[in-house]
């Protein structure tokens, strides 16, 4: 029963950490394809839906983007993905410390 519970244990921060890595990276690529495309970066035009990448990855809170001023809604939508990484890191710890005890 102890080698089962260490099993599930090591399963679910597999499967944490791949989920952390996984949004880290496709954050950073949205991220940089909008700042490439914002400022025209590495010899691209300049495109003004460079960002799209970045909206379901900041997801449900992208929808509070109308609350901003419109000279800050593209970096309020650069920025809020890392509110849902941080959800997901604090998920992650919050479910291992239960599953410890």
């Amino acid at each position: 029963m102890a080698a089962q519970h260490w099993l599930d244990l090591l399963r679910l921060d597999l499967v944490c950490r791949t989920t952390i890595i996984v949004f880290s990276t496709l954050y950073l690529l949205a991220l940089i394809a909008f700042l490439t495309g914002t400022f025209g970066w590495l010899g691209q035009e300049r495109d003004p839906l460079s960002g799209v990448f970045l909206l379901p990855l900041g997801l449900p809170w992208i929808i509070l983007v109308d609350l901003v001023s419109e000279s800050a809604k593209p970096w309020f939508a650069a920025i809020v993905p890392v509110l849902n990484l941080l959800a997901l890191v604090l998920i992650c710890r919050w479910v291992r410390s239960l599953r410890q005890k």
